[in-house]
């Protein structure tokens, strides 16, 4: 199939989506209007059902290796059509993938750097180009839609895909049903009650979302520059608040021959915390960046912790919050926003050891008290020191 139009991408996607219909078997096509839900997916299924489309539920774990498996089970087959992963929420419980910074960190980066920005868009783009967000330029029938047709819930349910197709409907979501889906589509289609010019309507419209995304070019996650971007998204985003109590001698960068450094705190060594809660398994509501908390205090007695740890020895405190909380500025010697930073913390490491300059600004001033007074801050709006004189 490699010279088939339909594979070549210099070819315009309109004659690439007709090579391809005309080249596809009834069960193929009604394959590709068929989403699965990804607990019950596997490459067997996918290949032997002819499967279109994955859908993944923002409460369900998934990873880029678990998409590359489905995706090989549809690569097998003998027209080679990737499948589109369709994710309801976003993909927020992504285990062992990269978590870059949150949004408003990379905007305190992209002050310092735009073309970060870009590179960083232009890299998850390619990452991940078969997963989809409500798949676009497709008509979906959400999940377990067939079932509430009629009452009781999931009766009448050839003629429930018979409406369903015949309104206009491209693809259905049929998390276990789908291959009872299968039997009434193909039954329908058979008898002629579905016809099949709207079958092709229908598949028309999935293939030419799919070559629109570029899904027959990037059929794998690329995975290999997202931990080195997001590392550079870490250190450009880091702001450095504080650096020592005298200007002539400051905190940082850290001499790495320092024989002990203590690390401690509540956030320290957990990535729930530095990722934030839509990554967790278990969405964690607070997660010490008082979102909920009018009073912008650090959470788990993390103030007490610092005011123990700096009475004694010199200290560094990187803050790993959402947004900016009240301190006391005077028990702290250098302080450092960290913010939301992901997956990638050793870009913290990189600016507080010397190897970079840490990169960011303040986005908005940094209040004094919880009344958050403007006119009155404790660091104004785009503040930042250098680590480097």
């Amino acid at each position: 199939m490699v010279n088939t139009v339909y594979m070549n991408a210099n070819e315009p996607i309109e004659a690439r989506v007709r090579d391809l219909l005309s080249r596809m078997t009834l069960k193929e096509k009604l394959g590709q209007m068929t989403q699965i839900e990804h607990a019950v997916a596997t490459p067997e299924v996918i290949r032997d059902l002819c499967i279109g489309s994955v859908l993944s539920r923002g409460d369900k774990t998934t990873s880029a290796d678990m998409i590359d498996g489905f995706q090989k089970g549809a690569l097998e087959l003998r027209l080679g059509i990737p499948i589109l992963y369709d994710s309801t929420d976003g993909i927020v419980n992504a285990y062992g993938t990269t978590i870059f910074p949150c949004c408003s960190v990379l905007a305190a980066a992209g002050m310092v750097d735009w073309d970060l920005l870009t590179r960083i868009a232009d890299a998850c783009a390619t990452a991940v180009s078969s997963i989809v967000t409500r798949c676009v330029g497709i008509r979906i029938k959400d999940w377990e839609a067939l079932d509430q047709f009629y009452d009781p819930h999931g009766s009448n349910y050839t003629s429930a895909v018979s409406s369903a197709i015949n309104e206009g409907v491209d693809m259905v979501t049929v998390p276990l049903r789908y291959q009872l889906f299968l039997e009434d589509l193909a039954y329908l289609v058979e008898s002629g009650e579905v016809s099949m010019a709207r079958i092709d309507d229908a598949v028309e419209h999935i293939l030419r979302a799919k070559f629109a995304a570029g899904l027959f070019e990037h059929l794998m996650a690329d995975r290999s520059s997202l931990d080195k971007l997001a590392r550079e998204a870490v250190r450009k985003s880091l702001v450095l608040l504080k650096n020592g109590k005298d200007p002539r001698k400051p905190f940082l960068p850290l001499n790495r021959n320092v024989k002990k450094v203590l690390v401690t705190g509540k956030h320290a060594d957990d990535l729930a915390f530095q990722c934030g809660g839509s990554t967790a398994t278990t969405e964690i509501a607070n997660l010490g960046s008082a979102d909920d908390n009018s009073e912008l205090k650090i959470l788990f007695k993390g103030d007490e912790l610092l005011k123990l740890v700096a009475q004694e020895i010199p200290t560094l405190a990187i803050l790993i919050s959402g947004r900016p909380l009240v301190l006391e500025p005077s028990l702290l010697e250098t302080l450092v926003a960290a913010w939301l930073p992901g997956t990638e913390g050793n870009g913290i490491t990189d600016v507080i050891f010397g190897d970079y300059e840490s990169g960011g600004r303040l986005l908005a001033s940094w209040p004094k008290d919880s009344h958050q007074n403007i006119h009155d801050p404790l660091f104004p709006d785009g503040y930042r020191l250098k680590s480097k004189l």
